[in-house]
């Protein structure tokens, strides 16, 4: 009688230590081997069994019955994606049946749904890369080195050091993308800095909240390009040259003379313009900005003919 107590009491205490080994909820795990997976899994977090070898590779997925699903689909072919009821961080697969969606897997490929809706989809070399000898499944994509996440085969993310992305043609390390945003927040910790769009062509800098304009800019220099400034000819001037809002002139005129500049790319100040100006050639003769508009900056002064006459000016 004592042996028999002896030998239940064992079987009830294994049993006991396999479930609680593979059916605990306290932690997610992935796990690898080449043989059959274990008999119990945990179903919450759900653990997940990467099989390799020649013998039914493939994902294997814990049901909330505590028992493995799989291995998923391990050669291309059409079907439904089963329902996963809502449940974040559960597992959809691909069922081998037909349905009112129909989808045409790869192999070996497995979804994993997102928070509300949608799904990120692995195909082997990503399982493989990603799952194979992990310790832990969390909230996070992670790519092999060397790899890129690709979006229709030419844009992607890839890392090019320690916390600093590249955005390109979808292959690693490519950083030939163009991004499209209304605003950019930057920050240390909390947001303290943004460009934003303030309209065609204007950007706002300022301090964190949308559409601020109270940042500071510091550069090396500054240099008014984009097309070059128009006059009304009120000095016979000639060959204009320079940006919209800066640039060079030289005067037809021996004597007093008015020029109305006008910006070039349509650039339209707030208030107006300060413009300062200068002979270069007759150093002594005077330009003094007389007037202004939104758009328009008025520059008088004495010159030579064939003086040149060079300008800058800022909106406000």
């Amino acid at each position: 009688m004592p042996r028999i107590v002896t030998v239940t009491c064992l079987l009830a205490c294994l049993s006991a230590s396999a479930f609680g080994q593979f059916g605990s909820n306290t932690a997610r795990r992935v796990i690898s081997g080449t043989a059959a997976p274990p008999a119990l899994c945990n179903a919450s977090p759900v653990d997940m069994y990467a099989r390799t070898g020649a013998t039914l590779p493939g994902l294997y997925v814990c049901l909330t019955t505590n028992t493995w699903s799989g291995p998923l689909a391990t050669s291309a072919g059409s079907g439904t994606v089963s329902a996963n009821n809502g449940v974040v961080n559960a597992i959809a697969t691909y069922a081998a049946a037909g349905g009112s969606t129909t989808v045409a897997p790869a192999a070996n490929t497995a979804c994993i749904p997102g928070a509300t809706s949608g799904s990120v989809c692995l195909s082997a070399p990503a399982i493989a890369g990603t799952i194979t000898n992990a310790a832990t499944f969390t909230n996070s994509l992670q790519l092999p080195t060397g790899t890129a996440l690709s979006f229709n085969g030419d844009t992607g993310l890839s890392r090019t050091s320690a916390g600093v992305f590249a955005m390109g043609n979808g292959t690693a390390g490519d950083q030939q993308a163009t991004l499209r945003v209304n605003q950019i927040a930057l920050g240390t910790g909390a947001v303290d800095t943004n460009i934003s769009r303030d309209g065609a062509g204007i950007f706002d800098f300022g301090t964190g909240a949308t559409f601020s304009t109270a940042g500071r800019v510091k550069a090396a220099g500054y240099m008014s390009v984009g097309t070059t400034f128009t006059s009304n000819a009120g000095c016979s001037e000639t060959s204009l040259a320079g940006g919209a809002t800066a640039g060079k002139y030289n005067s037809g005129t021996t004597g007093t003379c008015t020029v109305v500049i006008t910006m070039g790319n349509s650039a339209t100040a707030p208030n107006g313009w300060s413009c300062k100006a200068n002979d270069l050639t007759t150093v002594a003769d005077t330009q003094n900005q007389t007037a202004t508009s939104t758009t328009t900056a008025t520059i008088s002064g004495t010159t030579v003919s064939g003086d040149v006459i060079n300008f800058s000016c800022i909106g406000y």
